[in-house]
């Protein structure tokens, strides 16, 4: 019963996932181009859902026995890099300078697993075991 939440679940999750990651990409955008003191609320953002998103996707996987626990696995570690990138920005800042780079490809991880949940709840639900 849990295992068949968590595999509807998951596709659900990982979508929600990608929105979150526009709005961040948002967030970054008003702070850049509206008001600097709204910065904090793209880091609060990124640190509280974005985290806490990024640790819920390899678990509900793993608990779904779905096939990608490991690209989960894999956003999440890409997650904990791309948020330390920033935490450099005295001592190399030209590694820090990454940090927008890295979250296009934390994007194209996204949707990417995003796909792969669409493609397999698709199947199961046509072919159910």
């Amino acid at each position: 019963m849990i295992r068949a939440g968590a595999r509807r679940a998951f596709p659900w999750l990982v979508w929600l996932y990608v929105a979150s990651l526009l709005v961040q990409v948002f967030l970054a955008g008003l702070a850049i181009f509206n008001d600097p003191a709204t910065f904090a609320v793209h880091v609060e953002f990124g640190r509280a859902v974005l985290g806490v998103m990024s640790l819920l996707l390899p678990i509900v996987a793993w608990i779904g026995r779905l096939p990608f626990v490991r690209l989960s696995a894999g956003v999440l570690l890409f997650y904990v890099f791309q948020t330390s990138l920033p935490e450099v920005r005295a001592s190399y800042p030209v590694v820090a300078a990454l940090h927008p780079m890295f979250a296009l490809v934390l994007f194209w991880l996204a949707v990417r697993l995003a796909g792969q949940a669409r493609h397999a709840s698709r199947a199961s639900a046509t072919n159910p075991a």
